[in-house]
């Protein structure tokens, strides 16, 4: 799968132009001309004010040239959260970028996953400049019981329990990033990156389902 071009980088609004990469804190994934959905977590404590977002972005270091199209949040719309780890994210303007696709409550889906973002590709590894996928699989709930805070029990419904299937997972900065499943061979985003209890290849963790999307 080559990189979503409705995957955003989500950074603080006070970030140097030429330099995004320190200032980025979590990831999303365009669903509307001026909306993105992101983890609720991502957004705690800010306001729309103090951060912006990359649409299409891809490169987000010091010495290249940062691309994608950097726009202002207007505002933010938090699902309850019985809904799970969800928030979505009003841009000031639209954008020209195609929203992602998502999958229907009678899609098909199935493994594999991807998921996708700027996240570390390893514990003790810095953040790369460019977003990675990282493969993954649905793997039993009970491999995702220790993560209490977003895996809850009257919210099992709400996430998918997924692990790597290779020696890349998911980690910080990965947060509010798409996961895609593929319906009748089309990439389709069907979650966000919640939470994990590591980032190692042998770590499960959570991926909160958009509304609507099946469980793969």
């Amino acid at each position: 799968m080559t990189r979503p071009h409705e995957l955003v980088a989500i950074v603080n609004s006070s970030a140097p132009a030429d330099a995004l990469s320190a200032s980025l804190f979590c990831s999303g994934v365009l669903v509307g001309k001026t909306e993105v959905a992101t983890a609720r977590h991502c957004l705690k404590g800010r306001t729309p004010k103090e951060i912006d977002l990359v649409i299409d972005g891809n490169n987000v270091c010091r010495g290249a040239a940062i691309d994608g199209r950097r726009v202002h949040a207007a505002a933010f719309r938090f699902l309850p959260p019985s809904e799970g780890d969800i928030a979505f994210v009003t841009l000031d303007r639209e954008v020209s970028v195609p929203p992602a696709m998502s999958a229907d409550s009678h899609a098909k889906v199935s493994d594999p996953l991807v998921a996708w973002g700027w996240g570390r590709i390893a514990p003790g590894v810095g953040s790369p400049c460019t977003p990675q996928p990282k493969p993954l699989k649905v793997v039993s709930n009970s491999r995702c019981a220790v993560v209490e805070a977003n895996y809850r029990p009257d919210t099992v419904d709400k996430y998918l329990c997924a692990a790597p299937t290779g020696k890349v997972n998911t980690c910080s900065k990965d947060s509010g990033g798409p996961t895609f499943a593929f319906s009748e061979g089309r990439p389709v985003v069907v979650a966000l990156v919640a939470a994990g209890d590591g980032c190692g290849p042998a770590d499960a963790g959570t991926y909160v389902l958009l509304p609507h999307a099946p469980t793969p």
